[in-house]
């Protein structure tokens, strides 16, 4: 924790006194330091210059860090105003990295026999849906990383109240710039990132300066404005847990940790689902999800046709999720995989009465009824 103390001590700094010893050996207990070196109450008589005295002090734990240290007049008082400027790094928010599939090199042509020709019956070969749906994943995803492979991408900070359409409309350019191959595209795009650093330099800058006018004299909302410049009051990551008695501080120990917490809550769950024999999907749902709502659950069936109307429906709004399925990939290969999906992934599922608690294409919502009772707090589900 950085230690400022600042004001009026009543101990000449400039003079060697029995108290300034006194402080000294505080100061070194406390591995502080007394920055201030300039006389701060100058009093002036009929003659000139009476007496000066560093009697106002700015006591720190950092006296690295301090600078540009002030002693100035304000004509009210006796006493100086001062000052100390500290060197601060204004810490960086992490970078966020979004992983999306890239299609430069993608062949259709190539993607759909590759598909034709996987082998989908090892699908049909395992017994247990979970085990099915991670088989089916697993050849679908090796297929779609071969043809349009996952790439990091950081993703642009477009929450930031200084971003405005000046400099995405600057980003935009740079982007495409930087999609262009051609050698002498480089100075342009070098020069967009100059325009881009420089701009949101300038809007950070004339963000933070309007909130500081607008706070006025309000003591509480200057330091507010002041601690999100300096990155204050961001929020502080997990620096130490305690699991199994013992405390972990290491970050890569720290995640392992709690992915291995809700692998262990996930697995325990699937174990209660299946013990609870044929009928558990239904009967968890309904005793609940769908207790004291006023709603209904129905499995029908469906055949290939309405897989691959499905398929070819889905909005391109839909997130990849987890397993990395492009919902422009499925919809190309809608006509190619609604066959296995019906066959070896649905077929299974209605003959033990369950469902992966991953799958994510098996169960959908049904839009709200129009006439929807107003206590209805759970959207119908069906059995794609």
């Amino acid at each position: 924790m950085d230690i400022f103390l600042l004001g009026d001590f009543n101990i000449d700094w400039a003079k060697k006194c029995s108290q300034k010893k006194k402080i000294d050996s505080v100061l070194i207990k406390c591995r502080m330091s007394q920055v201030m070196d300039q006389f701060t109450r100058v009093r002036i008589g009929n003659k000139g210059i009476k007496s000066s005295t560093i009697i106002d002090h700015i006591y720190t734990n950092i006296p690295s860090r301090c600078s540009n240290i002030t002693s100035t007049p304000t004509g009210c008082s006796d006493h100086n105003l001062i000052s100390v400027t500290v060197e601060r790094n204004v810490p960086k928010p992490r970078e966020e990295i979004i992983f999306q599939r890239s299609y430069e090199m993608f062949d259709e042509a190539s993607y759909i026999s590759d598909i034709r020709r996987a082998q989908w019956a090892e699908v049909h070969n395992e017994s247990d849906p979970e085990d099915a749906l991670s088989k089916f994943t697993g050849i679908f995803n090796n297929l779609t990383d071969k043809h349009a492979p996952l790439v990091r991408d950081p993703a642009e900070n477009d929450d930031a109240p200084w971003m405005d359409e000046e400099i995405k409309s600057l980003m935009l350019n740079r982007d495409a710039a930087k999609r262009k191959v051609r050698k002498w595209d480089r100075l342009y795009r070098n020069n967009c990132n100059k325009d881009i650093v420089k701009a949101v330099s300038t809007k950070k800058e004339e963000y933070f300066q309007k909130r500081l006018r607008e706070a006025d004299n309000d003591i509480k909302k200057i330091q507010e404005t002041l601690n999100d410049f300096m990155g204050m009051n961001s929020c502080s990551p997990v620096t130490n847990i305690e699991s199994g008695g013992r405390l972990i501080t290491d970050d890569t120990e720290i995640a392992n940790c709690f992915n291995q917490y809700y692998v262990d809550k996930t697995e325990e769950l699937k174990r209660s689902v299946r013990n609870e024999g044929r009928s558990s999907s239904r009967k968890l749902i309904k005793e609940r999800i769908m207790k004291d709502k006023q709603c209904s659950l129905s499995f029908v069936p469906v055949d290939v046709e309405k897989v691959e109307s499905l398929l070819s429906s889905l909005s391109d709004d839909i997130s990849p999720g987890t397993d990395n399925m492009d919902v422009r990939l499925l919809k190309e290969a809608a006509s190619h995989i609604s066959a296995p999906v019906d066959q070896y992934l649905f077929q299974l599922n209605r003959n033990i009465n369950t469902q992966p608690v991953q799958n994510r294409l098996l169960v959908s919502l049904r839009p709200r009824p129009r006439n929807k009772p107003p206590n209805s707090e759970l959207q119908p589900l069906r059995n794609k």
